[in-house]
């Protein structure tokens, strides 16, 4: 196993790309056995720990929900629309991007 850390929190994770077996084979690395996430934006082009792809794989993209409530942005963090805080029906004080309040 490789220790790498994850491209999107930076978090220590064990890599097992390089994983070789007995007989001299390689072997596939844990993230294979995960369901694939569609929604993982593209600008991510290394490794991944567990905890971010099971993230991205559990989240319905924009596109299967009809009034979503959040997209991701080009850095993989969650981004609430304004629908999201007409829904919420106050200021949370973060300064997010679209508060209508």
């Amino acid at each position: 196993m490789i220790k790498k850390n994850c491209e999107r929190c930076h978090s220590e994770f064990e890599c097992g790309s390089k994983q070789v077996g007995t007989a001299g084979d390689k072997l596939p690395c844990w993230c294979l056995q995960l369901p694939l996430a569609t929604n993982i934006p593209k600008n991510f082009t290394d490794c991944l720990c567990a905890k971010c792809l099971n993230e991205f794989t559990n989240v319905k993209t924009s596109s299967e929900v009809s009034d979503p409530d959040f997209y991701f942005d080009t850095n993989g963090l969650m981004v609430f629309t304004e629908s999201y805080h007409l829904k919420r029906g106050t200021c949370c004080g973060n300064g997010c991007k679209h508060c209508p309040y």
